[in-house]
């Protein structure tokens, strides 16, 4: 009896076919199913408060239902459209049930990210390269959550914590229309939205390596970046004999290290990068041949030049006992305080200060750098040699100042005229004149040879 009243509710739930629309998809009650005229096995029900689309078929000799998303999510035309496509897979033979069961299996893109750290990022980086990945994997791209936040360095401003993951999404389904979105939502910081977009797209690499996702399917290729301005700002030779006189000052002040100080010096006497100076170990400095040889640094194996004005400089700092490294603890209250074992910790905060009383207060550490190969270039150093000393990989990294070696190379020309002048004489210059003279005019040449070799 209990059966029969079952099947009773259950008939005058399934109300008769007819042509699914917005209105009849209001209307339904819990418990109705309606069933489309137009596609055969398509209908929208509802349980409870949700109205939900599916699609049974017939695959295989088996009954199977296919949900295909809920009323508000998807419009009527779009299931419709949806249903129809799958019916239409079914009878050229797929098994769109078993498909879209392996499709749910597969890791969104929080798991792949997971892996991407443990299998790539920590074991295959630089630690400060491995260090911004996960930085950027956690406040950009990964899911957030309350941990996450607060383990991230820096608190993210409001406007960030509103903006577009990716995390939750099964990493095959990230479209480049998705992409778009999460970097447009990155737009308020420019070059980290370009740093994120980077690491994203080597996420999306790996996960084809994985096989999660088909080969050449990077939704990231063709996004475009934000413009960027290279912050570049070269110091002249004026202005580091004014750096030099503000650290001098700074120094009889004991209110920054000495060892900071001394590590910002040996900054703009080398051209090194901050922690190649930072992490400097006595081991590595060879004062005979003038050099240090690091083990690692951002491009592997480097040597480090130090002038004689580098060298006195390192003659003069203390060597503490247990303490490999040359730049070592801080000094607090008048008294320099080692910590045993381990470099210096921070040369930013000193640097900030030293730049203001400067009047550089946009100058960047990395800047000293940079004015070091610009001196280099404009006193006629080749590129190739520039980059050495740098310790460049690539002689397009150190293109970027060859508007400055130009310079000199005009400069050097010049000088190179004056010694080809001295040595042949003035009776060469005026033979190659006078003959320039006796010849037939050009009706095209209207410059003319001048006694210093010039023409005009």
């Amino acid at each position: 009896m209990a059966n029969s009243k079952r099947v009773k509710v259950h008939l005058e739930n399934r109300v008769r076919a007819r042509t699914i629309t917005q209105k009849i998809v209001e209307g339904l009650s819990p418990g109705q199913r309606v069933w489309d005229d137009r596609v055969r096995g398509f209908c929208v029900r509802c349980q409870g408060q949700a109205k939900a689309f599916g699609l049974q078929l017939r695959i295989h000799g088996k009954q199977r239902w296919l949900t295909l998303g809920s009323w508000g999510v998807l419009t009527v035309d779009e299931a419709r459209q949806q249903a129809r496509m799958l019916a239409g897979r079914v009878a050229a033979g797929e098994d769109v049930a078993v498909q879209r069961q392996r499709a749910k299996a597969l890791p969104t893109v929080d798991d792949v990210a997971d892996l991407f750290i443990t299998q790539h990022v920590r074991p295959k980086l630089k630690p400060r390269t491995a260090a911004e990945y996960e930085r950027l994997l956690e406040c950009c791209i990964k899911s957030s959550t309350q941990k996450q936040r607060v383990e991230t360095r820096g608190r993210p401003s409001r406007k960030r914590k509103s903006r577009s993951r990716l995390g939750q999404i099964r990493i095959d389904a990230v479209t480049g229309a998705d992409v778009v979105r999460f970097h447009a939502g990155l737009s308020e910081v420019p070059y980290e939205a370009n740093r994120a977009l980077a690491v994203l797209s080597k996420l999306m690499a790996f996960a084809e390596d994985l096989g999660v996702r088909p080969r050449g399917s990077n939704p990231c290729v063709r996004v475009k970046r934000y413009r960027e301005q290279a912050r570049e700002r070269y110091l002249t030779l004026e202005e580091f004999a004014h750096l030099s006189e503000v650290l001098e000052a700074v120094e009889r002040s004991d209110k920054v290290s000495p060892l900071a100080i001394a590590a910002i010096r040996l900054l703009i006497l080398t051209g090194a990068r901050r922690d190649e100076i930072r992490t400097l170990q006595w081991s590595y400095i060879d004062q005979e041949r003038g050099m240090a040889f690091l083990p690692d640094s951002k491009t592997g194996r480097k040597i480090i030049h130090l002038s004689g004005p580098a060298l006195d400089l390192l003659v003069r700092l203390p060597r503490i006992e247990g303490n490999p490294f040359v730049f070592t603890g801080a000094r607090p209250a008048g008294t320099i305080e080692h910590l045993p074992g381990r470099p210096i910790r921070d040369l930013q905060g000193p640097w900030e200060s030293i730049r203001a009383l400067a009047g550089f207060p946009e100058l960047r550490m990395h800047d000293l750098r940079h004015s070091y190969a610009s001196l280099l270039a404009a006193s006629g150093t080749p590129l190739l040699v520039i980059g050495k000393l740098l310790g460049h990989k690539h002689l397009a990294t150190t293109a970027r100042y060859a508007h400055l070696s130009e310079n000199s190379g005009r400069l050097a020309n010049a000088r190179l005229g004056l010694h080809f002048a001295a040595a042949f004489g003035d009776s060469f210059l005026k033979d190659r004149a006078e003959r320039r003279s006796a010849a037939p005019a050009d009706p095209g040449d209207n410059g003319r040879l001048c006694h210093d070799g010039s023409v005009s």
